[in-house]
């Protein structure tokens, strides 16, 4: 079987079965099996692949077709230019997060470096990492995750990457933070999705942890206790900026509203023009503090 029997074959595959993209699926297993750029492997008809490499490409199909992800198949995904290693442990980073990092590194020069800043439910790191190796000004990234496997993937990738002086800490949202652990920027990618809608999700999606996606009842539950948090842990002046659904962006602005300490609150739209981001400064109220049991 040549590269461009192959490649056909498995394109015609996964288009059988339903899945997105095939023909770009099915280039990425084959340059993944051959280590050869996927583009020429399109066109390839003067050579032919061992039978080790059809056995493993006809393998990646097969899970393919059963719709587990490709960038699990890979065990790589990218995210702003940097590849960065993924598994079922982790949530696959989305392109609209990207949009999170690029507006946090325009914040930076609004505090005097080096600039503290928190990844809260880092994931694969794709946030902290990117903040720790783009920021134009000194910063101290800490990354934190409840996961333990998700927090060790973290890591993995920091060391591969280069980013070697993040912080990493395990614990369930801002309880293994002391009082004196203070932010200039919190940043934040929760479980955002209804518990009841988890189930119909795409079957790619489902791949993903569901500790990373599911967020209570109404969605809300983590990023209700993100805001409650927060002002615990930013300094005055500091922003917590966090991804949200679609629909959100008017509950969490009543949330940011109702704890009285954060102004200059907002909801930022992605590229599709759709609710994605909040954004809010924290100003302490002189002499008194935010109420955790009116947002609890």
């Amino acid at each position: 079987m040549t590269p461009r029997e192959a490649f056909l074959a498995g394109f015609r595959r996964l288009k059988d079965a339903g899945v997105p993209d095939p023909d770009y699926d099915a280039a990425q297993l084959l340059a993944h099996v051959t280590g050869v750029n996927a583009l020429s492997l399109r066109m390839d008809t003067d050579h032919v692949l061992s039978d080790d490499m059809a056995a493993r490409y006809l393998d990646l199909l097969t899970r393919r077709e059963q719709r587990i992800p490709l960038q699990h198949l890979l065990g790589t995904a990218w995210f702003l230019g940097r590849e960065f290693l993924v598994s079922d442990h982790v949530l696959i980073p989305r392109p609209e997060t990207g949009l999170l990092v690029t507006r946090a590194l325009s914040c930076l020069r609004a505090y005097p470096p080096p600039v503290a800043v928190l990844d809260l439910c880092t994931g694969s790191g794709c946030i902290a990492v990117s903040v720790a190796l783009s920021a134009d000004i000194p910063v101290r990234v800490t990354a934190s995750d409840l996961s333990r496997a998700a927090l060790d993937m973290a890591e993995e990738n920091a060391r591969r990457l280069g980013a070697t002086d993040i912080r990493f800490v395990q614990g369930d949202g801002f309880l293994p933070f002391a009082a004196s652990d203070r932010f200039a920027l919190i940043l934040s990618n929760p479980p955002y999705i209804p518990s009841g809608v988890c189930p119909g999700l795409q079957p790619e999606v489902l791949h993903d942890p569901l500790l990373a996606l599911d967020g209570g009842p109404d969605g809300l539950d983590i990023i209700r206790k993100v805001i409650a948090g927060a002002p615990d842990h930013l300094i005055p002046g500091g922003r917590l900026l966090m991804e949200i659904g679609w629909d959100q962006g008017p509950a969490v602005r009543s949330l940011l509203s109702e704890t009285c300490v954060f102004t200059r609150i907002e909801i930022l739209q992605d590229d599709a023009g759709l609710d994605r981001f909040a954004s809010a400064i924290f100003q302490p109220q002189q002499g008194g503090g935010v109420s955790l049991g009116a947002i609890l």
